[in-house]
């Protein structure tokens, strides 16, 4: 009788993270560590899977080289250089400029006019899948022709552009003839996945799994905390921009449909910080609030929120592949009572010197001075604190600066009136 070999070595997608710098990013299998593949090893796998949905849809794909070429530098795309490069070049044409300097072939602005206009229909359908974004070479391909012509000097970009899009085209074409057929399934998942993989880096490894035994697979990274809205280039930024300096919120990007049933558990470990309850939520990968936990019908099988933490669990079938999760943060009620008082004990005392001296008409003495100015030992207490971590000081920052407006506004305006005779010292 034939026996089973005891192990084997096999292709094995272990987890998504977004394209953020990623720090001590551990894998263990069954025990044993185990390594992921090199970024372009694995652009070269996601072709592949594209390819295989692009069959699955109809859509001509394998038999298109410099397409498949293209899709390997888009998904290969680091965005560090072109993230760095935006923000000191942000009036001077910032893609133009990236791309002169990132490729010698690349001059004729011309046809870079003609690109970009290709480029505007595909980033129309990225953003129908997921949050639009500048750093995403699939929401922006053109990011991705310097990679692709180092490797294929001859391919003409134009052209390779212009067959991107049009697979893009037919898929949603695929989708609306037949909405419930396979051929729309397959097309739908090469549109939604294409668009995520612009988003999220893909950590795969070749690794040796035992056949006779169940394994554990562990998973072990640290990420900054995003505390920017994933929704940049919307005119709405002009509202959310100043909302999250004055009320910070913390945002995580995860994949919630790789196993059977999924949990995340979030909380904060600085004892001065907690969660504000009811701004704990989850959004779609196009950023639309999913159903919450008082809501009978889409939401998960579980949800709870509290100052402390914000779990959610589910196992539908129906579920994202891919949520955000948002948490507003802020100090303890206390902290926060403290800290908002003083600012208004501060802002008190200069309006009770400028009403004194201006509407009562009074010259103050030194004593006067002194007791109004007592504010400003509670204020500059505050003020010289240290915070336990990085994130204290992250969510109490807004009224730290404010505190510090309030108490250089103060001593300023008591020295104006000392200046100007309002305000007497006696020996």
């Amino acid at each position: 009788m034939e026996q089973w070999p005891a192990s084997a070595t096999i292709i094995l997608p272990i987890a998504t993270f977004p394209k953020e710098p990623l720090l001590d990013f551990q894998i263990s299998i069954d025990s044993q560590p185990a390594y992921r593949l090199s970024r372009k090893d694995t652009a070269r796998l996601k072709v592949e899977y594209m390819t295989y949905l692009a069959d699955l849809a109809g859509l001509h794909l394998r038999g298109n080289p410099n397409l498949r070429s293209l899709l390997a530098a888009i998904f290969a795309f680091r965005p560090t250089t072109w993230d760095g490069m935006r923000k000191w070049h942000c009036f001077k044409r910032p893609l133009w400029t990236y791309l002169k300097k990132a490729s010698p072939l690349i001059r004729d602005h011309d046809a870079y006019k003609k690109w970009k206009k290709t480029q505007k229909e595909i980033e129309s359908t990225v953003k129908k899948h997921v949050v639009g974004t500048y750093k995403s070479a699939a929401q922006n391909p053109l990011l991705a022709l310097p990679d692709l012509l180092t490797a294929q000097p001859l391919v003409e970009p134009g052209t390779v552009l212009e067959d991107l899009n049009e697979l893009l085209t037919k898929a949603k074409e695929a989708i609306a003839t037949a909405p419930e057929g396979q051929v729309a399934r397959a097309a739908e998942k090469l549109l939604s996945t294409y668009s995520a993989y612009g988003w999220r880096w893909e950590a795969i490894t070749v690794c040796t799994v035992p056949l006779n035994k169940p394994f554990t697979i562990r998973v072990k990274e640290k990420r900054s905390i995003d505390f920017d809205a994933p929704k940049r280039d919307d005119l709405r930024v002009l509202f959310t921009w100043p909302r999250d300096r004055l009320f910070p919120r913390a945002r995580h990007y995860i994949s919630f449909r790789d196993a059977a049933s999924n949990y995340v558990h979030i909380s904060a470990p600085d004892n001065s910080v907690r969660l504000v309850k009811l701004k704990c939520r989850a959004f779609s990968d196009t950023w639309k609030k999913l159903p919450t936990a008082r809501m009978v019908t889409g939401s998960a099988d579980d949800e709870r929120k509290s100052e402390e933490y914000y779990s959610r669990y589910d196992s539908s079938e129906s579920r994202s592949e891919r949520i955000w999760i948002e948490c507003r943060l802020s100090q303890t009620a206390l902290r926060s009572a403290l800290h908002w008082g003083i600012v208004a004990i501060t802002i008190s005392a200069i309006w009770l010197l400028l009403f004194l001296v201006y509407t009562k008409g009074h010259t103050l003495d030194s004593r006067d001075v002194a007791t109004i100015l007592l504010p400003a030992t509670f204020a500059a207490t505050l003020l010289l604190a240290t915070d336990t971590t990085t994130l204290a000081r992250r969510v109490k920052r807004v009224k730290q600066f404010l505190l510090l407006v309030a108490l250089i506004a103060l001593w300023g305006v008591s020295l104006t009136l000392y200046i100007n005779g309002h305000v007497s010292v006696h020996a």
